[in-house]
């Protein structure tokens, strides 16, 4: 597989060894359009789907959404509660846009979309909290951190982040 450094070296290869000055002009501009500025969640997918040329409508018809969804994505406007749909949703642009393993996920969409269930499983064996101290820390019913706990229901952004400082105040953090 190609790398983003490969592609950027060998348009500047081309631009270098190129005598048409119109071609020069459209690779510029080219590499300038693809540049990545934003590392999170959505300026990544924002990034990658241009690089494989690809307009918003053409990644959402390829995994069967309207583009609306793809706008969302890439502006992080899902970020309120990922739910299954959308993680699925999120995995399918990783693989239309063939970057299951150049995503860089960060905070919460790390958390969720690496697997919940397991990052907290990890969590408690990791610091020896139980689900029942998380419940007091996020302030949640402890039935509903047996749901997190199981995969069964996500964790809001809200509550990621409620956690987060609750253990950071307790000298602990939420990812390793």
């Amino acid at each position: 597989m190609v790398t983003d450094d490969e592609i950027k070296q060998l348009f500047k290869k081309i631009k270098k060894d190129s005598v048409i000055d119109e071609s020069d002009k459209s690779i510029n501009i080219i590499t300038d359009e693809i540049e990545l500025k934003d590392e999170t969640l959505g300026g990544q997918i924002v990034y990658y789907r241009k690089l494989k040329g690809m307009k918003q409508e053409e990644l959402a018809k390829k995994i069967n959404v309207c583009r609306d969804i793809i706008i969302f994505y890439e502006n992080n406007k899902e970020y309120r509660q990922i739910n299954q749909r959308t993680m699925e949703n999120y995995k399918r642009i990783f693989k239309v846009l063939e970057i299951e393993d150049k995503i860089k996920l960060h905070g919460y969409e790390k958390f969720i979309l690496t697997g919940q269930a397991k990052n907290i499983k990890k969590l408690c064996e990791r610091i020896g909290i139980t689900r029942k101290q998380i419940a007091s820390i996020v302030n949640m019913p402890y039935n509903t951190i047996i749901q997190w706990s199981y995969g069964r229901v996500n964790m809001s952004k809200n509550k990621y982040e409620k956690l987060e400082d609750g253990l950071s105040k307790l000298g602990y953090t939420l990812m390793d």
